[in-house]
């Protein structure tokens, strides 16, 4: 075991005299490494083939509506339940937004994950302010981090009739 004071010291200039360039063989086969595909390096190393497309490897974003319509008297509120769910290998997480948050739509998740509600939206309607008509919004649903066909979005249609008297 050397001490630091029998340590030999090195310059810079001795480092950089006794330099000797690689030689143009491995030159050429350091080049050659870099012309070869990803499936060709993969192959080199021994790793299988992967089956398949790349994307099939992630879940597929589904959602048990494609279109939500809704039809209530005035002044009532009806809450309707989206499931959503995956299909194919691999975990995510979903989110939503309405795009036009109108104030007659409202939707959360329900909070409790021991009732298997972890994989549902609620959307609730409320025709308390609105007059006889039709109303559109859209829902986005979306899924991370690798999810196919997200993000998703769901057209929903209100239509509002005029309250019946009992």
């Amino acid at each position: 075991v050397n001490t630091p004071d029998e340590i030999p010291t090195i310059s810079r200039a001795d480092v950089f005299s006794s330099y000797q360039p690689p030689t143009e063989e491995k030159v050429s086969e350091f080049l050659g490494l870099a012309d070869l595909t990803v499936e060709e390096i993969k192959a080199l190393l021994g790793e299988p083939p992967i089956e398949g497309k790349f994307s099939d490897r992630f879940p597929l974003l589904k959602v048990s509506h494609d279109v939500l319509a809704v039809e209530i008297d005035s002044g009532d509120t009806d809450t309707r339940v989206l499931r959503i769910g995956s299909e194919g290998d691999g975990e995510f997480e979903w989110g939503f937004t309405l795009v036009e948050q109108p104030i007659w739509l409202s939707a959360h998740r329900p909070l409790d994950p021991e009732q298997g509600d972890v994989d549902t939206l609620a959307l609730t309607f409320d025709s308390g302010e609105l007059e006889v008509g039709d109303y559109t919004a859209t829902l986005m649903i979306f899924g991370v981090p690798l999810v196919r066909d997200s993000p998703k979005e769901i057209p929903i249609m209100l239509t509002v009739f005029a309250s019946q008297a009992p």
